[in-house]
């Protein structure tokens, strides 16, 4: 809401820098700018706080890093068939961020959201490894659960270790893709494609992704706290039970679920 009125009142100081034949501008430039350009001109402390904000406003478009140019050169920017667009004037000032390699896979609508939930901690590495619990002072076993082999990273987990990543692949075989299974970090920028896109498949493939990673950390949690013991076969049939009744309600998901026979 801030930055659309700021691109607002901008609107306005467009309006004095083109000199528009409106009554209040005439009397602005006569009484307070008196010939100078809105970058010199001073303004009055005494004056209407509506006049010291359309002038002060400049300094947020001047600032504005990827425009270039004075300031009358950076309004024109924003006019399109000859009138200021304000939403164009918003959008340019937005700031801009990094986009993360796994936004279409947590914004899937149709996914579930503890197992997103799960997965975005997985991404941004919160989820409570051994190596994470150790840099913040609490002292675990630093063995992975599942093989007792290894320190237990994010990256161990997925897809490190063989199980995982054959798990992965069993279930990407069983889905129509045959593709060595990378680490996770290159893993999640490939199911992030694929949920981009508009095929019931690439559906499918990120949620199975999703699902997997959350109902692997809920069987290392088992592991670790109730001595419980990965069953693989169970493991896969489970998740496949899954995507079938969450398919039931879409008929993209189901059109695709028909091409594929038998579990993985």
């Amino acid at each position: 809401m801030v930055l659309w009125n700021q691109a607002t009142i901008l609107k306005l100081l467009w309006a004095v820098t083109k000199e528009k034949e409106s009554l209040w501008i005439k009397w602005l430039q006569v009484y307070y700018m008196k010939g100078q350009s809105v970058e010199v001109c001073s303004i009055p402390t005494n004056a209407t706080w509506v006049l010291r904000k359309i002038v002060e406003v400049q300094k947020i478009i001047l600032n504005t890093q990827h425009l270039q140019g004075d300031l009358n050169s950076r309004l024109a920017l924003m006019v399109h068939n000859g009138r200021f667009s304000i939403k164009k004037m918003y959008i340019s000032l937005l700031p801009i961020y990094q986009k993360m390699p796994w936004k279409s896979i947590v914004l899937h609508p149709i996914i579930h959201p503890r197992f997103k939930f799960t997965c975005w901690l997985d991404a941004w590495q919160r989820v409570a490894t051994a190596d994470r619990l150790l840099k913040i002072g609490i002292h675990v076993p630093l063995e992975c659960s599942f093989c007792n082999n290894a320190m237990e990273t994010v990256e161990h987990l997925f897809f490190d270790w063989t199980i995982t990543k054959d798990l992965w692949a069993r279930l990407l075989i069983w889905l129509g893709f045959t593709r060595s299974i990378d680490g996770w970090k290159n893993e999640l920028l490939w199911v992030n494609a694929q949920a981009k896109g508009t095929s019931g498949k690439g559906a499918l493939v990120s949620c199975y992704f999703v699902t997997l990673v959350a109902l692997l950390w809920r069987e290392r949690n088992k592991i670790r706290f109730e001595q419980g013991q990965l069953q693989v076969d169970k493991f896969l049939r489970e998740i496949a039970y899954h995507l079938h009744v969450r398919a039931q309600t879409r008929p993209r998901w189901k059109a695709a679920l028909t091409l594929i026979v038998g579990i993985p």
